[in-house]
């Protein structure tokens, strides 16, 4: 029960991020990160979430955005987001 609420709540938030108009401001951040192109579709959205520190790119620092999230990425992502710190163990198949 508690899974859903939260995937629910994360879903939602996503889609009103999209919807969401973001201030041209954000745009530089993922623009000085070097392999977000100016024009990406998701620029404003990655400046965002570089800005609050819930993204951080990879080793080198970069972005990626159209490469695919693993499932360890996502899981810090949300954890980020939602402020979670609680640690567990926790295994994938």
């Amino acid at each position: 029960m508690f899974k859903r609420k939260v995937l629910s709540i994360l879903l939602a938030m996503v889609f009103l991020l999209q919807l969401s108009p973001l201030g041209s401001g954000y745009a530089g951040a993922a623009e000085q990160n070097g392999d977000v192109p100016p024009e990406h579709w998701a620029v404003q959205n990655i400046a965002l979430l570089l800005d609050k520190k819930i993204i951080a790119g990879d080793q080198n620092g970069d972005i990626n955005p159209d490469n695919p999230i693993t499932r360890a990425e996502f899981v810090t992502i949300v954890n980020k987001a939602f402020n979670f710190t609680e640690t567990v163990a926790l295994y994938f198949l």
